[in-house]
């Protein structure tokens, strides 16, 4: 059986991972549809990221030699898959639409989380921040570098066109209280210098980093 699943869809930050799961031979294949289908407003308005995930998956099949006579199709029911069901009918796979549990759940959101560590979201954050990946969270970790990490976020939802491109000042402080720099990563010392980062958007938000952080 063949499972598939998908995961940051709804994550700011990234494109949207789609991980496979052969459970006969325990393989597993993940691929991410680029963030570049999230930030130009035609790809995204047509939903060119759903034909993206067609290509993701039908080359994986490929690869592991999976055709329509000798395999059933497991799916997760997100939209991003709406054209790969399409697809998966029109070559006589047998499918159906079902809730992924483990060992794919935990594998694709696994590699979802290494993938944006690689695109520079600190472990300490993912660990220990509460709704880690809820929108305004990630949002802050954003306007700590503005200019640089706007290129990672999905700036074509109207959630961004609305918050993104706020105002904001940053100011130099002494820090009362240890915390985590948004920045780089690390932590900032009580009583250091470091500046504070404010704007306002859904609430009034000061986020920290450090005054020397490159």
């Amino acid at each position: 059986m063949i499972q598939i699943d998908d995961t940051g869809s709804g994550s700011l930050i990234g494109g949207t991972g789609i991980g496979v799961y052969d459970s006969s031979t325990n393989r597993y294949a993940f691929e991410v549809i680029p963030i570049k289908y999230y930030q130009n407003m035609k790809y995204y308005q047509n939903k060119a990221y759903q034909e993206q995930a067609i290509k993701i998956i039908q080359k994986i099949l490929i690869n592991w030699q999976i055709s329509h006579k000798n395999s059933e199709v497991h799916i997760c029911s997100s939209y991003v898959f709406d054209k790969v069901r399409q697809w998966l009918t029109k070559h006589k796979y047998s499918w159906k639409n079902t809730t992924i549990v483990d060992p794919l759940q935990g594998l694709v959101e696994q590699s979802f989380v290494d993938y944006l560590k690689s695109l520079g979201l600190s472990e300490f954050y993912l660990k220990h921040t509460r709704y880690a990946f809820g929108f305004h969270r990630l949002l802050q970790w954003v306007y700590a570098d503005r200019e640089t990490r706007e290129k990672l976020c999905k700036t074509c939802w109207k959630s961004f066109q609305q918050w993104g491109y706020l105002e904001y000042s940053i100011n130099n402080i002494i820090v009362e209280n240890e915390c985590i720099c948004l920045k780089c990563g690390e932590i900032i010392k009580q009583g250091s210098k470091g500046q504070v980062i404010s704007y306002q958007g859904k609430n009034y938000t000061s986020l920290f980093i450090h005054s020397n952080c490159k």
